[in-house]
């Protein structure tokens, strides 16, 4: 399962004695983000160098966390992928 942590709210739950649980965590810093975004280019750098463009790039990250929902696929799409033989 993955867990967009700054879309959605989660957390672990305890397990009972002689149970385990298993599992991947990767993390990637939204500033990785922010700086392919801003055409790799830090925040600072881009608001010190081109303030107009980074005005413009604020404003256009008011709806990235809703766009980046669309990279994950979703049931359905898993589905129809061809498994191997």
């Amino acid at each position: 399962m993955l867990i967009p942590s700054a879309l959605l709210m989660h957390s672990n739950v305890t397990i009972p004695n002689g149970q385990q649980r298993a599992s991947i965590v990767q993390y990637a810093p939204a500033e990785l983000f922010r700086y392919v975004d801003n055409g790799f280019a830090t925040d600072k750098y881009l608001s010190d160098n081109n303030p107009k463009l980074f005005a413009q790039k604020n404003k256009e990250r008011v709806d990235l966390p809703e766009k980046r929902m669309n990279y994950f696929l979703t049931i359905e799409q898993l589905l129809e992928y061809p498994t191997a033989d």
